[in-house]
């Protein structure tokens, strides 16, 4: 299997999407990770500055979420590909 390694910026923009706040930090989490789907070792984000963030590694074909914390919590908000949409993210998706 050949893995690239990709990088990528994710900029989640207050505007548009009514947060409290945005998230101090930010995880990926899922089948494209290459932690898949365990919560507790979700990839972390560079926080680059407010609403700013940026991965660097591999990423897979797959499903995805973004999460705010690292914690063994499902229950947590959690940011996902807008389904009527593919070039937005929305909160609290499905």
């Amino acid at each position: 299997m050949k893995i690239k390694i990709l990088f990528f910026v994710f900029l989640l923009v207050n505007a548009g999407i009514m947060l409290a706040q945005l998230p101090l930090k930010l995880y990926i989490v899922g089948s494209s990770a290459p932690t898949g789907w365990q919560i507790t070792k979700a990839l972390a984000f560079e926080t680059v500055s407010s609403g700013l963030y940026k991965y660097s590694g591999p990423l897979f074909a797959g499903e995805y979420k973004f999460a705010n914390s690292q914690d063994n919590c499902w229950c947590q908000d959690f940011y996902v590909k807008d389904p009527n949409d593919a070039t937005k993210v929305i909160s609290n998706g499905p």
